[in-house]
């Protein structure tokens, strides 16, 4: 479990990774992992954080997005001020993922409202 929860300031914990795959079994849902997991890049906790610019950190910013924004339950209001700093930040990548300027863009045909 310890292993798992340190690999979220550092990596991409998602779907079928193993450090995944430990946080649920131990009780985390998938919408707690993918926050924890961008929240960590935004506190930046330790000097081995990943970049905020990095294509890894995109990634995860636009994995928070399509999972928050398409989410049937009411979203808290830290997490809806999360979701706006994140849609700030990336507003454009420093790496164009998928071709796509900014976050916006990269979401748009995977976002239902």
């Amino acid at each position: 479990m310890f292993r798992a929860m340190t690999e979220l300031p550092v990596a991409f914990v998602k779907t079928g990774n193993r450090r995944n795959d430990v946080l649920l079994s131990n009780g985390y849902s998938a919408k707690d992992i993918i926050y924890l997991n961008s929240f960590a890049i935004r506190n930046r906790p330790t000097r081995d954080t990943m970049d905020r610019d990095s294509i890894v950190a995109e990634k995860i910013a636009i994995e928070l997005c399509k999972v928050f924004i398409n989410s049937k339950d009411p979203l808290p209001v830290d997490v809806c001020e999360h979701l706006e700093w994140i849609l700030r930040t990336y507003n454009m990548f420093a790496i164009r993922i998928g071709g796509f300027p900014g976050i916006h863009e990269a979401i748009k045909d995977d976002i239902s409202l």
